[in-house]
């Protein structure tokens, strides 16, 4: 079962596919205006050595850093004990929808980071009316773990303005303290001067701690590169396993507390940043790929989950921002409409 969130306006409350109610209490047919994607503009160029804020240390955000795995071992050969000694995804069940993402990319992870952590004031939020997600969403849960794949697109200069993106994985839907938005991902900005930063980062989002994300300093991105995220309950912590699998660099580490875990995500969104919707990053279209989640029944495909499909809106003139295309298994495509 799938349900199309497509909301024009603020404080609305979906009754039906495509219908909402409004603050009025009448019910209207939204309507999507949809341009085409941006024009391809000038590429955006890469910069080095960024670091969005002050360094943070792990004990200071609650984080444990298990041991280094051993180097040169291609990681999917490690006992189930080993996995969980090194803070590693847990191995799904070899028929489960989880097991190919899961052994595609720790297969190709060759290059551990000890994971290191920075300030920022980005917020990966809970969904905003529409006004900052587009992606996919399984609910009836609770979840156990979530996982995705995705391709850094092409990245374009974004004219005088800073702007922002980011793409994660998540458990939860942040709207209430106890079943926090549980979530890590990869943001893309861009600079006034045309320069771009790619980052890797995690967050919880609740309504008690709306900011912000956290920077995972130890490796670096660059456009194209194919990315990896996975987050699992274990035990009383939250797992997060982050990895460029175009380099084979990834980090892992654990975090204490989880949430219920009521639904589960692979969203791309225009993240708050400072209390505030930015503009969005001027991206190519993103490719999703293996995204699944675990129930007590074993793993799922989101694609053939109960799910909501999510597009993104400007609020006020109702402009699409970005739409994803129809989910097939965990394979579906977000692209970018207009350029706000």
């Amino acid at each position: 079962m799938r349900r199309r969130l497509l909301v024009a306006g603020l404080m609305a409350t979906i009754i039906s596919p495509l219908m909402v109610v409004g603050v009025s209490g009448a019910a209207t047919q939204t309507t999507p205006v949809l341009a085409a994607p941006p024009a391809s503009g000038t590429p955006a160029t890469q910069e080095t050595d960024v670091t969005t804020g002050s360094p943070e240390s792990a004990s200071s955000l609650g984080v444990t850093v298990p041991p280094e795995p051993p180097q040169g071992v291609n990681l999917t050969t490690l006992s189930d004990s080993q996995l969980a000694e090194y803070g590693l995804p847990p191995r799904p069940a070899s028929n489960s929808s989880s097991y190919s993402g899961w052994e595609q990319a720790l297969s190709q992870a060759s290059a551990y980071t000890a994971p290191s952590f920075a300030s920022t004031d980005v917020s990966n939020s809970t969904q905003l009316y529409s006004s900052n997600w587009s992606g996919y969403q399984n609910y009836s849960g609770p979840f156990y773990q979530a996982q995705g794949g995705w391709t850094i697109p092409n990245i374009y200069n974004g004219g005088n303005n800073y702007r922002y993106s980011s793409s994660w994985v998540g458990l939860g839907n942040g709207g209430s303290n106890s079943d926090p938005i549980t979530q890590a991902g990869f943001e893309v900005d861009t600079y006034p001067n045309g320069g771009y930063n790619i980052y890797p980062w995690w967050e919880y989002y609740s309504p008690s701690n709306t900011c912000c994300s956290n920077e995972i300093t130890s490796f670096t991105v660059s456009a194209h590169d194919s990315v990896f995220v996975e987050v699992w309950i274990d035990g009383s912590d939250t797992g997060f396993y982050v990895e460029d699998v175009t380099s084979g660099k990834y980090a892992d580490f654990l975090a204490g507390g989880h949430c219920t875990c009521s639904t589960a995500e692979v969203i791309e969104e225009r993240p708050t940043v400072s209390g505030s919707l930015p503009l969005m990053t001027i991206l190519g279209a993103t490719s999703f790929s293996n995204a699944a989640s675990e129930t007590s029944s074993g793993g799922q495909w989101m694609g053939n989950a109960a799910n909501y499909e999510y597009t993104m809106y400007n609020p006020g003139d109702g402009l699409v921002l970005a739409y994803p295309s129809t989910i097939s298994n965990g394979n579906f495509t977000v692209t970018r409409a207009n350029e706000d």
